[in-house]
């Protein structure tokens, strides 16, 4: 795989150079020439014309390869430059939403903690109300306790008294006949006496 890749790259290469080699025949057809590289192909060929043609393209066509490596290179470096910045982007991205996540997480304990206190201060508002409601409850049947208690005692005390009157009331009535009887008993008595005395 390596060696047919290998031999790909070449021929990639080989088509290129063709092509570079045209570029350079058209500029120098057209009068166009890099001044830097015609003037060093100069020197080289030591003023010689011909030859300074000859090293000017090899020259030129070299420093196109060198600027296509290059632009490649600048390319590639910017390719990893934006790589490198979404990767970065997307880490920024990561992290917040990592933290969101976590800040909803908290946020979420932090409701679950307050329905839980909510839940036992209901709680303990609802035993401290039946507390209050039993102790209510408590007060008023010991208040109607009492109160039947009052009026049973009122009841009770009235019926005595009514008893009481009644009861004296009849000790005067049965004094007053006793008194009678006795009286009526006296004068029978007397009578009987005097009559007695008579008759002898």
């Amino acid at each position: 795989m390596s060696v047919f890749k290998s031999k790909l790259d070449k021929a990639s290469d080989r088509i290129k150079e063709e092509e570079w080699y045209s570029q350079v025949s058209d500029e120098l057809e057209n009068g166009i020439k890099k001044k830097g590289v015609w003037v060093k192909a100069i020197a080289d060929s030591q003023g010689d014309e011909t030859k300074a043609r000859g090293l000017y393209i090899s020259s030129r066509v070299q420093s196109m390869k060198d600027e296509a490596i290059l632009l490649e290179h600048m390319a590639l470096s910017h390719y990893e430059q934006q790589k490198a910045l979404k990767e970065y982007e997307e880490y920024e991205e990561y992290e917040e939403y990592e933290e969101l996540s976590k800040a909803e997480e908290i946020s979420l304990k932090r409701i679950n903690e307050i329905a839980k206190l909510t839940s036992l201060r209901k709680g303990r508002a609802d035993q401290e109300s039946e507390a209050k409601k039993e102790q209510i409850e408590s007060k008023n049947k010991w208040q109607l306790s009492w109160g039947f208690i009052k009026r049973l005692s009122w009841e009770f005390w009235h019926i005595l008294r009514r008893l009481n009157l009644e009861v004296n009331f009849l000790i005067e009535r049965f004094s007053a006949w006793f008194k009678s009887l006795v009286i009526e008993l006296v004068i029978l008595f007397a009578l009987v006496s005097i009559i007695s005395i008579m008759f002898r």
